[in-house]
C-alpha cells in the first residue's frame, strides 16, 4: 500500500514538473519571438477634443510606460468630440470605415465611455480581432459584444463621489444643499445615477442633479443660498454661441454666481478657484494602461488577462481656495496634497519680517559699497596697466634710440684701436690710454645696460623669442667660461671648472646659455675677494642638466635671497663701487632660464660664498631657428660687454 503511495506522488511530481517545464517554454518563446525594435502601430480614440487635459495626462502615462522597451511606435489619434455635439454613430461608422478598414493595427486604446460604447458598435465591421486596451471606464455594466469581449481588457475607474460628499459633510456642518454640475456626456448620466444611489444616506442634505449644455442654464438650477450650500464641478458647458468654455472660466463663473465652495472628483477641474477633493491622477490611469499594452504588445494573449480596477486617489486641494474659503488646513484628510502652498515666509510675523528686510537692505548696502570699491580698485589697476605699457614702451623706445649713437661710439673706438695698432695714431702718455679705456668699458657698460633694459621690455610684452638649436650644452658652457678664465685669473681669483659629462646634446639659445654663463660668472667675480675661488660645475640628471656657480664671497643674508631676482632690485650694504649693478642683470638671468622650461635658485650664507643652480631640461628640436643676425659671436667681445660693469680696484 505505501509502495503504491510513493509511486502516485513520484508521478505526480513529475506531471507538474513537466507542466511547468512546458508552460515557461511556450512563454518564453512567445517573448522571445516579439520583435521590440519594429514599429508598432497603435490607435488611440479619445472619448473628447484633442486638447482634454484629462485625455492628455492618461496618454502621457501609456507612452512613458511604453516607450522603455518599444523605441518605435506610432500613434494615431481620433477624437470623437462628445463634450461639443452629439455623437451620430452612423456618421462615425462611416468615417471610420474610409480611414481605418483597411488599416492595420497591433493595438487599439479607447478612453472614457463614449469612445468604448462607438467601439463596441462598429468593432466587428472595422476592426475585428484587433487586441483592444479600454481605459477611464466609469460604466460598470457595460454588455461588450462577443468578439471585443474576447479581444478586450482594460482598467475601470473607482468612484470617488462617495468620498467627496463625505469630506464635504464632515468640513461644512450646516450643508444643506449640493448642486452637482453636470453635462449630457455619458460619464455624467453615469455619475448622475451614482448620485442618486447614494441620496438616500443623507436625508437631511438635497443633491441637486444638474445636467445640462450651456452654462446660463446650468446658473439658473443651482439651489441653496451662501450658508447652507456647495457645488461639485464636473460637467463642461457651453457659452450662448455654442462654444465650449474652458474649466477655470467656468469655476470663476459659478463661484460668482453662488459664492460658495466649488469641490470636484476630477482632476482635470483643479484650480485656483476649485477648493478640491478626491482625485484619481489621470497619468496614474495611464500608467496602468500603459502595463496592459505593453503585455499585448510583448505577446501575451489578451484573452488571458483581467481588467483592472483603480481604487487609489489622492485628495488634493488648492491653497488659494482654502484660503478664500477659510477652511483650516488642519482638517483636511491626512496626506492631504496642497497645490500652491506658500512659502514658510509668509507666515512670519510682520516685526520679523521688517527685521529681516532691514538686515537685506544693510547687506545689500555693503554689497554695493563692497563692488563700488572694488570697480575702483580695478579701475585703478587698468589705469596702472595702462602707465606701466607707457612706462614699457618707453624704455622700449629710449633704449633704442640711446643704442645707436652708443654703437657709432664704439665702432669709432674700435676704428681708432685699429689706427693705434697699425701705429697710423700714436698717444703722446699713458693718461691718453686709460682714459679711452675708461672710455671704452663706460660705453660697454652703457651697451649692456641697453641690451638688458630691451630684453626686458620684450619678454614683459611677449615679443621675446629664444634661438632653439640643437647643442652639447656642456661644450658650450665649458667654452664660455674658459674664454672667461683669463680675466678672471687677473682679478687673482681662482677659477676651477669641473663636468661629470662631457655631450649632453639639448634644445636651446646658445647666445642666451653664454650670457646666463657670464651674468652668473660676473655676479661671482663683484662678490668674491682675492685670492677666492670660482667653482662652475655640471651634473648629468638623465633628462636634466644642472649647472652651478659657486663663489667664496661674501654671501647673501636668508631674507634677501629672493629679492635678487626681482627687477631693479639690490642687497643693500653689500655693494661697493667696484661692485656696481642695474639691478636686472639676475632678473634677465631668470627670465631666461625659465623661458628654456628651467629653474634658477641661490643658495647662501653669509661670510661662505653664494651658489646659483641651474636646472634645465634636455628635449630635442622639432626645428632648427634662424639665428639672430645681431648676436655677437666673438666670446672675447661678449666677455668685455658682460664684465663692464667691474672696475679695476
Amino acid at each position: 500500500m505505501k509502495g503504491k503511495c510513493s509511486a502516485k506522488y513520484i508521478l505526480m511530481i513529475i506531471l507538474i514538473s513537466l507542466f511547468t517545464t512546458i508552460s515557461y517554454s511556450v512563454y518564453a518563446n512567445v517573448n522571445k519571438n516579439v520583435d521590440k525594435d519594429t514599429q508598432k502601430k497603435i490607435l488611440i480614440i479619445n472619448s473628447y477634443h484633442f486638447d482634454e487635459t484629462w485625455e492628455a495626462q492618461i496618454f502621457s502615462g501609456i507612452k512613458e510606460g511604453l516607450s522603455k522597451e518599444f523605441k518605435n511606435v506610432e500613434y494615431n489619434f481620433e477624437y470623437l468630440d462628445s463634450k461639443r455635439s452629439t455623437l451620430d454613430l452612423n456618421e462615425i461608422k462611416k468615417n471610420f470605415t474610409s480611414k481605418f478598414k483597411n488599416q492595420n493595427y497591433d493595438l487599439i486604446v479607447v478612453c472614457n465611455d463614449e469612445a468604448l460604447m462607438v467601439l463596441n458598435q462598429i468593432y466587428n465591421d472595422i476592426f475585428l480581432d484587433t487586441p483592444v486596451v479600454y481605459t477611464s471606464i466609469n460604466k460598470q455594466d457595460l454588455k461588450l459584444g462577443e468578439n471585443l469581449e474576447e479581444h478586450s481588457v482594460g482598467v475601470r475607474e473607482q468612484f470617488l463621489i462617495s468620498n467627496a460628499i463625505s469630506f464635504v459633510i464632515k468640513t461644512h456642518n450646516n450643508v444643506k444643499t449640493m448642486n452637482f454640475m453636470l453635462d449630457n456626456t455619458v460619464s455624467s448620466k453615469i455619475f448622475a445615477e451614482e448620485i442618486k444611489k447614494l441620496q438616500s444616506k443623507y436625508d437631511n442634505c438635497k443633491f441637486n442633479i444638474i445636467q445640462c449644455e450651456y452654462i446660463n442654464e446650468a446658473l439658473e438650477k443651482t439651489e441653496g443660498n451662501e450658508k447652507n450650500s456647495v457645488n461639485f464641478m464636473y460637467g463642461v458647458y457651453k457659452d450662448e454661441n455654442g462654444q465650449i468654455i474652458d474649466r477655470d472660466t467656468i469655476s470663476t463663473i459659478v463661484y460668482y454666481h453662488t459664492k460658495r465652495e466649488l469641490y470636484t472628483w476630477s482632476e482635470s477641474w483643479l484650480n485656483s478657484v476649485v477648493v478640491g477633493g478626491p482625485i484619481i491622477e489621470g497619468i496614474k490611469i495611464g500608467e496602468l494602461t500603459g502595463d496592459l499594452c505593453y503585455r499585448i504588445l510583448n505577446g501575451e494573449d489578451v484573452n488571458t488577462m483581467y481588467d483592472i480596477s483603480n481604487s487609489s486617489f489622492k485628495y488634493v486641494f488648492y491653497y488659494e481656495a482654502l484660503n478664500n474659503f477659510s477652511i483650516n488646513m488642519k482638517n483636511l484628510p491626512s496626506n492631504s496634497i496642497v497645490l500652491n502652498h506658500p512659502s514658510v515666509l509668509k507666515k512670519i510675523p510682520m516685526e520679523l519680517k521688517a527685521t529681516i528686510i532691514l538686515i537685506i537692505a544693510i547687506l545689500t548696502l555693503l554689497i554695493i559699497i563692497l563692488l563700488l570699491r572694488i570697480e575702483y580698485k580695478n579701475k585703478l589697476y587698468k589705469q596702472a596697466l595702462e602707465y606701466e605699457n607707457l612706462r614699457t614702451e618707453f624704455f622700449a623706445n629710449i633704449s633704442h634710440e640711446l643704442r645707436t649713437p652708443l654703437n657709432i661710439i664704439l665702432s669709432t673706438l674700435q676704428l681708432n684701436d685699429m689706427h693705434l695698432k697699425n701705429g697710423e695714431i700714436v698717444y703722446k702718455n699713458d693718461a691718453i690710454y686709460k682714459r679711452m679705456d675708461a672710455l671704452k668699458q663706460n660705453s660697454r657698460r652703457l651697451l649692456k645696460l641697453i641690451n638688458n633694459l630691451i630684453d626686458i621690455t620684450k619678454i614683459d610684452a611677449g615679443y621675446f623669442a629664444l634661438q632653439y638649436e640643437n647643442i652639447n650644452i656642456v661644450e658650450v658652457v665649458e667654452d664660455i667660461t674658459m674664454s672667461a678664465a683669463n680675466y678672471i685669473e687677473r682679478k687673482n681669483i681662482n677659477l676651477i671648472f669641473d663636468t661629470e659629462i662631457e655631450d649632453k646634446v639639448g634644445c636651446f639659445d646658445q647666445d642666451k646659455i653664454e650670457r646666463v654663463m657670464l651674468n652668473l660668472l660676473s655676479n661671482a667675480i663683484k662678490f668674491t675677494p682675492q685670492g677666492g675661488d670660482i667653482f662652475v660645475n655640471i651634473y648629468d640628471e638623465d633628462k636634466w642638466i644642472k649647472i652651478t656657480v659657486k663663489d667664496t664671497g661674501i654671501g647673501i643674508p636668508k631674507d634677501k635671497q629672493q629679492i635678487i631676482f626681482e627687477r631693479f632690485r639690490q642687497v643693500e650694504n653689500l655693494l661697493t663701487r667696484n661692485q656696481e649693478g642695474s639691478g636686472i642683470g639676475l632678473s634677465l638671468t631668470k627670465s631666461l632660464i625659465e623661458m628654456h622650461g628651467g629653474e634658477l635658485e641661490v643658495k647662501s650664507e653669509i661670510g661662505q660664498g653664494s651658489e646659483f643652480i641651474i636646472r634645465l631640461p634636455i628635449k630635442e628640436c622639432n626645428r632648427k631657428c634662424v639665428v639672430d643676425k645681431n648676436t655677437i659671436n666673438n666670446p672675447q667681445e661678449k666677455i668685455n660687454l658682460e664684465f663692464s660693469d667691474i672696475y679695476d680696484d
